[in-house]
């Protein structure tokens, strides 16, 4: 013990050595603990909880009301006003009224006009949108070109010819297989391409350019896709020889040549210029079909119009409609009153606030963080700490407990007499030293439990160390102040959370001032 109070003297005389200039670069130089603020954090798993609480009730109540939106939403959807048909149907009748017969009929021929291009228009457009043909750059289309040579052994016997030449015959019969849609539909299942076969089909021409020449063009999007449609088409050429010579005889078919090229295509360029001629075409011809109408004529003819187009979406769609009657009690979403992804988020988002929360009061808080601080600091030499928060033994404080023990648990363990003892010892141990006749006990926190201390203190060092008093705050108390001046020491009782650095830093200049030593600080956490 005399040990342990010598070394609390030594560490006191050096931190007397200490200048207020120094205390000011230490302020402005003092540093976070991040083990601190997370112990702080920790401790307050009370206020985490109530924040998640609160978290996941509001986040559910958003929730339940998004969930409660989306089924007015579906139901909206699926709901069909009853009299749409009747209001068409009375629109109709009116419009018809205003009209004489001869009108009304050429407003009816008017509209099957109109629909019948309006059909042709779409499946125009249907056809140019998914053709690759015409989607292929006209100024430079990859093309393959294959040539194969026939000789089907003819010679011409003179004077009299018995034979027939069957060349042409053997090639336009290459040409058939090799052009149909069946082709087409084959490179599609081998290739495993997304597209129909009709499509594939319009790139692979084949024709006969000599007498025994037979020459298969095919374009594609690139080198590879081309490349690999004239795989397949070979291999249907060798198929196709053996059941051709059964029907012409004995023939030989070899390829001669293949050529890979990107170049200007002049056919399909004019294929694709017929196809956007076309569809202007078509728009034209549907514009026109009102121009010479009356304003009655066209009503009619738009209510007409609306009609036919809203039978046709139903004839159409009359089977899916069908299936989505069937499915109605489970495509409408229910309102969910409670949901677990909701309030997962809510909870999470709740201790995310609450952590949040914590750390920003942690850091702009002027009172003591920790107690190191007042060493660090300050340069006043730390008697002890004592433990003033009430956690009880319930249940919740042995959780306290538990969190303080995951981050000082390897510190030895004193109980609250003990520390009082070390305490006292080290203030009597300095007061003899220095010679000191009276001490006086003050604090920069106005706080009932920082009194009782200071007043324990006093109680338990009467007699001891000459005349010792304790009083309120001497920045903020001019008798407590007078106190102090007239004393030959001081012992500083501050208190985590409640003593604030501006006053500790002005109790420590006040003593210095007046050169009035400072015998240590004891902290109450």
């Amino acid at each position: 013990m005399d040990a342990e109070c010598a070394e609390v003297f030594s560490v006191w005389e050096k931190a007397l050595q200490k200048t207020g200039g120094n205390r000011r670069k230490n302020m402005e130089e003092m540093t976070i603990s991040v083990k601190d603020l997370l112990l702080r954090v920790l401790l307050r798993w009370r206020m985490i909880l109530v924040w998640m609480l609160i978290g996941a009730v509001v986040l559910d109540g958003v929730g339940y009301i998004r969930s409660v939106r989306a089924v007015k939403q579906a139901q909206a959807a699926l709901e069909k006003p009853e009299d749409d048909e009747e209001q068409m149907l009375l629109a109709i009748s009116e419009a018809e009224g205003k009209l004489s017969a001869r009108e009304a009929a050429e407003v009816k021929t008017a509209v099957r006009t109109y629909m019948s291009y309006l059909q042709e228009y779409q499946s125009t457009l249907d056809y140019n949108t998914n053709s690759v043909r015409m989607q292929l750059d006209p100024n430079n289309v990859p093309t393959v070109t294959l040539q194969y040579y026939v000789d089907n052994h003819y010679q011409a016997v003179y004077p009299v010819i018995e034979a027939r030449d069957t060349t042409s015959d053997i090639i336009s019969s290459f040409v058939s297989k090799i052009t149909n849609t069946a082709v087409g539909e084959q490179i599609v299942e081998e290739l495993q391409w997304d597209v129909d076969g009709a499509y594939v089909q319009e790139l692979i021409s084949a024709y006969q350019s000599a007498d025994d020449i037979l020459t298969i063009s095919v374009m594609g999007q690139d080198q590879e896709s081309c490349e690999k449609m004239m795989a397949v088409i070979r291999r249907i050429v060798e198929d196709e020889t053996a059941g051709l010579k059964t029907l012409y005889g004995d023939f030989e078919i070899a390829a001669i040549h293949e050529q890979y090229y990107e170049g200007a295509n002049a056919s399909l360029l004019t294929v694709q210029q017929n196809q956007v001629a076309g569809l202007n075409n078509i728009k034209n011809a549907m514009s026109n079909v009102i121009t010479n109408m009356t304003e009655d004529q066209k009503e009619y003819y738009t209510a007409l119009l609306d009609k036919e187009t809203a039978d046709e979406a139903a004839d159409d769609s009359k089977k899916e409609e069908e299936d989505e009657k069937e499915r109605i009690p489970d495509t409408i979403p229910q309102a969910n009153v409670v949901s677990l992804k909701y309030i997962v988020l809510g909870a999470f988002a709740g201790a995310f606030l609450a952590c949040c929360w914590i750390a920003f009061r942690y850091l702009i808080a002027g009172a003591l963080r920790v107690k190191d601080d007042l060493e660090e600091v300050f340069g006043t030499p730390l008697l002890g700490s004592l433990t003033v928060s009430e956690a009880g033994s319930r249940f919740l404080g042995q959780i306290d407990r538990f969190i303080v023990s995951l981050f000082y648990g390897g510190r030895p363990k004193f109980s609250e007499e003990e520390r009082m003892e070390m305490i006292c010892a080290g203030i009597r141990i300095a007061a003899r030293k220095a010679d000191m006749q009276s001490v006086y006990v003050t604090s920069a926190c106005q706080n009932e439990k920082s009194e009782q201390i200071r007043e324990l203190l006093c109680d338990k060092l009467q007699g001891e160390v000459g005349t010792i008093t304790h009083g309120k705050s001497v920045v903020y108390d001019p008798e407590s102040l007078e106190r102090m001046v007239s004393a030959d020491g001081v012992v500083l009782v501050e208190m985590v959370d409640a003593s604030l650095y501006a006053d500790m830093q002005k109790e420590l200049e006040l003593c210095k001032m007046y050169k009035i030593p400072v015998i240590g600080s004891v902290v109450l956490e």
